[in-house]
Parts: structure tokens; C-alpha cells; sequence
């Protein structure tokens, strides 16, 4: 049969491990959650540069409808100016300007076009990755929402555990609770 100081003293050990073992994985907590917003963070950024790349793709395909608007606008007004033009050589002139308005503008669609087909590209990309990430937000949400609880538990049990300390140690002799 075994001593009864002895049983006393595994007890209190016992829950003085646990105590501590909580206590240890409670210190722990907060770098898993700084990992878990750092992650979901890094979601969030991933998502924010596809829409980016979106939004300056859109930019660049409007300045260049501008720039052919520019170029037809400035194109037309040369046109109209050449039937008040009376020499020869500022009438070709003119007519030049316009050819190469024309050959400017040819580029510019054939580079928007380009670029309509890379903006299809990009919005893909981004519905993928706002797709893609959503489920791995939530998932880090829920992560970080269960450690929360996890925290109020291991927080209820130590304090139920330190209450209960002074029962079970009032069970023991004082001369081995000081060596303990």
C-alpha cells in the first residue's frame, strides 16, 4: 500500500505539471496567432496586387483610346486645315502628318488589343486568387478563432487548478511540501 504523503505529493505534482504544461503552451499562443495574421495578411496582399495589376491595366488601355483619340482629333483638324492650305509642299506636309497619325494609331490598337487580351488575363488571375485565398482566409480566421477559445479554456483551468492547489496541499506535512 503505498504512503499516503506520497500519494498527496504525486497528486500535487501532478497538477503542478499540468499547471505548468498549460502554462508553457499559453506562452505559445500568441506567435501561433501572429502567424496565423501574418498569413492571412499575405492573403489579403496577394488579392490586393491582382486587383492592382487589374486596375493599371485598365489605366493603360485607357490612355491609349485617349492617345487615338488624341491622334483622330488632331488627324481631322489636319484635314480640315488642308483644304485652306495653298502650297503644295504645306499640303503635303499635312498629308503626312496624317499618314503617320494613322500608322500611329494602327499601333496603338494593335497594342490595345494586346493588352484587352491581358486584361482578360489579369481579371482571371484575380478571381482565381480571390478565390483561392477566401477559403484559405476563412480558414485562418477559423484557426485563429479556436486558439481564442483554446486561450479562455487553458486560462480556466489554470485558475481552477491554482484554487485547488491549497486543498491539496493542505494534505501534505509542511516539511515535505518545503523539499517539495
Amino acid at each position: 500500500m503505498m504512503d499516503p504523503n506520497l500519494k498527496a505529493l504525486l497528486t500535487l505534482q501532478e497538477a503542478d505539471m499540468r499547471r505548468k504544461g498549460m502554462e508553457s503552451r499559453l506562452a505559445l499562443l500568441p506567435k501561433e496567432m501572429d502567424a496565423i495574421i501574418a498569413r492571412r495578411d499575405k492573403l489579403s496582399a496577394e488579392n490586393a496586387a491582382a486587383l492592382e495589376a487589374v486596375k493599371k491595366e485598365e489605366l493603360a488601355i485607357k490612355k491609349c483610346e485617349s492617345e487615338i483619340e488624341q491622334l483622330s482629333e488632331k488627324s481631322l483638324k489636319l484635314q480640315q486645315q488642308s483644304a485652306l492650305v495653298k502650297k503644295n509642299n504645306e499640303y503635303q506636309a499635312m498629308m503626312a502628318e496624317i499618314a503617320d497619325n494613322k500608322d500611329k494609331i494602327s499601333a496603338i490598337e494593335e497594342e490595345l488589343l494586346g493588352r484587352f487580351d491581358h486584361l482578360e488575363e489579369l481579371k482571371t488571375a484575380a478571381e482565381n486568387c480571390r478565390k483561392q485565398n477566401a477559403g484559405k482566409m476563412r480558414a485562418a480566421r477559423e484557426e485563429f478563432e479556436e486558439l481564442l477559445a483554446f486561450s479562455k479554456s487553458v486560462k480556466v483551468e489554470i485558475e481552477k487548478l491554482i484554487s485547488e492547489r491549497p486543498r491539496l496541499t493542505s494534505a501534505i506535512p509542511d516539511e515535505l511540501l518545503s523539499t517539495y
